[in-house]
């Protein structure tokens, strides 16, 4: 397994983001076209609303969490992080002012 903290991984503004920000990118663009919320949720152990709480950026998940969900959608997690630095437009959603 890859220990990714502390990696960054680059937009076209070239702003550094952290990991997290190109797993959740990556989770919150596969939500919408993967399956349902409550569906993921079952499969991780979670509820749908800790579920819609990461989405919202109300709560973090682990990286053991992250990995489940990567595993839910039939993913690896390096996977995930991929689609998270290919999706470049989704991630400024998610940068801090």
């Amino acid at each position: 397994m890859l220990f990714l903290l502390g990696e960054m991984c680059y937009i076209h503004n070239m702003k550094d983001q952290s990991i997290y920000t190109c797993w959740l990118t990556a989770f919150c663009a596969l939500t919408k076209t993967h399956g349902s919320q409550a569906k993921i949720a079952q499969l991780t152990g979670v509820t749908a609303k800790y579920i819609n709480d990461i989405i919202a950026e109300r709560r973090g998940a682990s990286l053991k969490l992250q990995e489940r969900i990567a595993s839910a959608l039939g993913l690896t997690y390096e996977n995930m992080l991929a689609i998270g630095r290919s999706n470049p437009e989704q991630q400024t959603k998610h940068l801090i002012a």
